[in-house]
């Protein structure tokens, strides 16, 4: 994230929007995967106390499919700005 932030730019062409984008939807990744993976261990901590280990893998589908679909929603090609990426035809 912090690459992200201060350094380098990775992508020389990337609009600066398009950058932007980028950086808060990691953030909001980082920020919800957090939050699932602590409400997956209290999860996970409550079924053991309560002697009902056997719903563990029920609950872990049901935790990578969440993360896949906080993961996946980020990425969406029609918000991209491809224009940076065309040639200048002007250009000779």
């Amino acid at each position: 994230m912090e690459v992200s932030l201060n350094g380098k730019k990775l992508n020389p062409h990337q609009a600066y929007e398009d950058r932007v984008r980028q950086i808060r939807a990691v953030a909001k990744i980082l920020t919800l995967t957090s939050i699932a993976a602590t409400l997956f261990g209290a999860l996970s901590i409550s079924l053991s106390a309560f002697e009902v280990r056997h719903l563990l893998p029920i609950f872990m589908s049901m935790y990578f499919q969440l993360l896949a679909v906080i993961g996946l929603q980020a990425y969406r090609i029609d918000r991209i700005n491809f224009e940076v990426y065309k040639e200048d035809s002007l250009v000779t």
